[in-house]
């Protein structure tokens, strides 16, 4: 996968948890730190000084693919509650994780064991850098925005409610903002002219109304 593709999984992430835009840029930042050990990726052609001798003795998506390094990053970071810490190494995860997508895989237990993770069947294995890839950038991007805006008014569940229209997440979202749900009774009258008698209505108000 490219840079933008691997940025886009990360700054999803920390959308999904409403983590805020330092913690976007942190993953971000992380999500392009494995592919250290490819001279010819955005980070490694920047830290080229770096990257080649760590090519040399890893290989690509080796070591440095590695869920078990990470995960140290992110217990140091999770001990020592450093925000910072803890997003840089979930976007490297997620960076390994995307890379299972493409074709070549990832040896994602390393040291511990070669064998190469490669998920989905060959319909769904991505190139880097050909059209499936743009169209899963694409959609990763479209749920960074959704997020976004799902964050904006409320939440994950807000959003699912603007969509889907639930009653019930509409009750349940009240009575966590401190309504209370009563009902009242009567006879209704629908469009069409039938009247149905000793109907039951929901009525929100607050506590002391």
């Amino acid at each position: 996968m490219t840079a933008l593709t691997h940025a886009s999984f990360g700054i999803l992430i920390a959308a999904c948890a409403d983590a805020g835009i330092y913690a976007s840029a942190c993953a971000a930042l992380g999500s392009l730190i494995p592919d250290i050990d490819h001279p010819q990726s955005s980070i490694g052609r920047l830290l080229f000084f770096l990257s080649v001798p760590i090519n040399d003795r890893f290989g690509h998506r080796g070591t440095i693919h590695s869920l078990f390094l990470w995960s140290i990053p992110l217990i140091i970071g999770i001990v020592s509650k450093s925000t910072v810490i803890q997003w840089i190494s979930i976007g490297c995860i997620s960076h390994c994780v995307l890379d299972t997508m493409n074709k070549s895989g990832v040896r994602m237990f390393e040291p511990f064991s070669r064998q190469t993770v490669v998920c989905g069947g060959n319909s769904i294995r991505i190139s880097t850098a050909s059209v499936q890839e743009i169209f899963v950038f694409m959609v990763l991007t479209s749920l960074v925005f959704m997020m976004g805006y799902g964050n904006s008014i409320g939440g994950i569940r807000k959003l699912v409610n603007r969509m889907m229209h639930s009653s019930k997440i509409t009750q349940e979202e009240y009575l966590r903002a401190g309504y209370e749900l009563c009902y009242a009774r009567g006879d209704f009258r629908w469009k069409h002219g039938l009247i149905e008698n000793n109907v039951r209505w929901l009525v929100v108000g607050t506590e002391d109304a």
